[in-house]
C-alpha cells in the first residue's frame, strides 16, 4: 500500500497495513490541525516528526515497508502530504481534518498500545475519523467523505450513477456496510441472539469484545482490537460444536498459523505488520504456515520471489519505490518527474503521458431527478393517469389498472397528495400492489424518494430502501423509491410496515411476529 490521505481529504498517510500514520492535519496551510477542537500540537511538521516516531517505535516492521527506514523519507513525506488540499487528489467537497484534532493526536502519540488500537481498521478511534463532506442528499458524488453526515455515495440508477444518500439506522436491511450508519457503529451483519444465529443482513450495532468472547466472523459479536477470532476445539475437529469462535491474541512473530484454526485469514499481529505465510513459498504446502514479517529490500536489490538460502521468499519494495520490468527496486518519482509506469509516482500523483502529475480534478455527476412513471412506462404520464405496470407498461386511469400482471403507481412520494394523505403502499384484490394516496390515518406502508432532498416522508420517519419491499412491487419500483421507516424504531423492535413492532420482526413479509 501507499502512502497518502483518509477519503476525506485530511492527510494520514497510510503505512503498509493501511491505517493511518497518525497525522491529524487537513490545512491546505498546514498552519492547524482542523477538526472541532482547533489546533493541539501545531504545525504538520510538528505532527509528522511526532508520527514517524510512534511508527518507527510501536510498528517497526510497518515502518520499514512504508519509509524503508529511512527517517529523512518519513518526516518529509508525512510533512508534504500534510500540507496537500484535498484538490490534488481530484477531488472536491471535502472537508479537512478530523472529528476532534485534539483526542486523535492524544491517543496517537499515547502509549504504543493507545497508538496501534487508534489505527485499527476493525474498530476506529471516533476522535480520528474525517470530517464530513458538503454534498447533500441527492447530489452526485464519487466517495462517501463528499457526503453530509448521515449520508453515503451509492449507486443511484441511470438518472444518477452514484449520488449521496440516507444511510440506514439500526435495523435497516442492507447488502454492505456502506448501507448502514458506519460513523455511528453501525456495520451490516448477521446476528447472535442467545448463542443461536439470525442469518438476517441488518444494520447492528458490532460488540468487539476481549480475550475469551463469543466471535464469529460478518456478525455483531466481533473480536477488538489485536485479537482474532479462533474455532471452537470441537467445530474445528468436525464435532458437533457450535460454528461460533472464542477471542484470543494475535499471534506473533515465529508463531505457526493454521489457519484452518481461525476464522480470521490472517491470525497473525497484522498491526505489527505480520503475516500468516508459508516458510518456503516454492513448496508452501510443506509445513505449518509462520507468522512473519514482510521482506522488505532496498532500491537496487532484487524484488519478487528470491532463494535465500535454501528457502524462498517474496522481496517486497518499499512503498516509495516500485518492482520494475527487471524485478529491481526503483525509486518512485516525484511531480514532474518523468515516470515509467502506473505505479511509478509518489502519491497522490499519476504517471500521464510520461510524467507524475495530480489527478484530473473529477467533477461530480450531475444527478436529474427522474419521474418514477417514466423509469417503467418509458415517458412520464400525465395528471390524472397512473403507470400501470403489466407485460406491456403503460399510463392508464387512475384506479384502472387491469389484467392479472398489472400493478399501479399513483404517486411517489407524499408531496403528490393533498394535505392529511400520504403516498402509500396498498394491497388491492388479487394481491396487486398499488402506491396511491390514501389518508394518513389509514396508511401503514409510506412510499418515497430516496433522491429526494429534504426527505419526502409526510409522516414520521426517514426514507429507506427495502429490497424485499421492492420486490413485493414486482420490481417496477426503481432504487431510488423506498419506504418510510420510524427512526426510533431499533434492531430488536424493528419496522417494515411504518409500524414499530413491539417485539421482533419479519422482514420477509413486512409484519411483526
Amino acid at each position: 500500500s501507499t502512502t497518502g490521505t483518509n477519503a476525506n481529504g485530511s492527510s494520514t498517510g497510510t503505512n503498509a497495513n493501511g491505517s493511518s500514520t497518525g497525522t491529524t492535519t487537513g490545512s491546505s496551510t498546514g498552519s492547524s490541525t482542523g477538526g472541532t477542537t482547533g489546533s493541539c500540537s501545531g504545525t504538520c511538521v510538528e505532527q509528522a516528526n511526532a508520527a514517524c516516531a510512534q511508527m518507527k517505535a510501536c510498528a517497526p516492521y510497518v515502518y520499514a515497508i512504508t519509509y524503508e527506514n529511512d527517517d529523512t523519507l518519513c518526516a518529509s513525506e508525512a510533512t508534504r502530504l500534510c500540507n496537500l488540499s484535498s484538490s490534488a487528489y481530484g477531488i472536491d467537497n471535502l472537508s479537512p481534518g478530523v472529528a476532534d484534532a485534539c483526542a486523535c493526536e492524544a491517543a496517537l502519540n499515547g502509549s504504543c498500545a493507545s497508538y496501534l488500537a487508534a489505527l485499527d481498521p476493525k474498530e476506529p478511534l471516533a476522535a480520528c475519523q474525517g470530517n464530513p463532506g458538503h454534498l447533500t442528499q441527492g447530489q452526485g458524488c464519487f466517495a462517501t467523505a463528499q457526503c453530509s453526515a448521515g449520508l453515503s455515495c451509492q449507486a443511484g440508477g441511470s438518472s444518477c450513477p452514484t449520488s449521496c444518500v440516507r444511510v440506514g439506522t439500526a435495523g435497516t436491511v442492507c447488502t454492505a456496510d456502506n448501507d448502514c450508519d458506519v460513523a455511528n457503529g453501525l456495520r451490516c451483519t448477521t446476528g447472535i441472539e442467545g448463542l443461536g444465529m439470525d442469518i438476517n443482513n441488518l444494520c447492528r450495532p458490532v460488540t468487539y469484545g476481549a480475550a475469551g468472547a463469543t466471535c464469529y466472523p460478518g456478525s455483531d459479536e466481533q473480536c477488538g482490537s489485536g485479537l482474532v477470532c479462533q474455532k471452537t476445539t470441537t467445530f474445528a475437529d468436525g464435532g458437533a460444536g457450535n460454528p461460533w469462535g472464542v477471542c484470543t491474541a494475535a499471534l506473533l512473530e515465529g508463531a505457526t498459523c493454521d489457519t484452518t484454526k481461525f476464522y480470521d485469514p490472517n491470525p497473525c499481529e497484522s498491526r505489527l505488520g505480520l503475516q500468516c505465510t508459508p516458510v518456503d513459498l516454492a513448496n508452501p504446502t510443506q509445513g505449518t504456515p509462520v507468522c512473519q514479517k514482510r521482506y522488505f529490500v532496498p532500491d537496487g536489490a532484487q524484488c519478487g520471489n528470491v532463494v535465500d538460502g535454501t528457502v524462498t521468499h517474496l522481496h517486497e519494495c518499499g512503498s516509495y519505490s516500485y518492482c520494475d520490468g527487471t524485478n529491481i527496486c526503483r525509486r518512485k518519482s516525484q511531480e514532474g518527474q518523468a515516470c515509467a509506469n502506473a505505479n511509478a509516482c509518489f502519491p497522490p500523483y499519476t504517471c500521464q503521458l510520461g510524467t507524475c502529475q495530480s489527478p484530473a480534478m473529477q467533477i461530480d455527476p450531475i444527478c436529474t431527478r427522474k419521474d418514477v412513471s417514466a423509469n417503467t412506462c418509458g415517458s412520464a404520464c400525465n395528471s390524472g393517469q397512473a403507470c400501470c405496470d403489466g407485460s406491456a407498461p403503460a399510463c392508464g386511469t387512475v384506479g384502472a389498472c387491469s389484467g392479472s400482471a398489472f400493478d399501479e403507481l399513483d404517486c411517489e412520494d407524499s408531496s403528490q397528495c393533498g394535505n392529511g394523505s400520504l403516498c402509500c403502499m396498498t394491497v388491492t384484490p388479487g394481491n396487486k400492489p398499488r402506491a396511491t394516496c390514501v389518508s394518513q390515518a389509514s396508511c401503514q406502508m409510506e412510499i418515497c424518494r430516496t433522491d429526494a432532498n429534504p426527505f419526502t416522508c409526510g409522516g414520521s420517519g426517514h426514507c429507506e430502501y427495502y429490497n424485499v419491499g421492492q420486490d413485493d412491487f414486482a420490481g417496477y419500483l426503481p432504487t431510488n423509491v423506498g419506504f418510510c421507516r420510524d427512526p426510533g424504531c431499533t434492531v430488536g423492535a424493528c419496522n417494515a410496515d411504518g409500524q414499530c413492532c413491539s417485539g421482533s420482526c419479519d422482514v420477509n413479509n413486512f409484519v411483526c411476529r
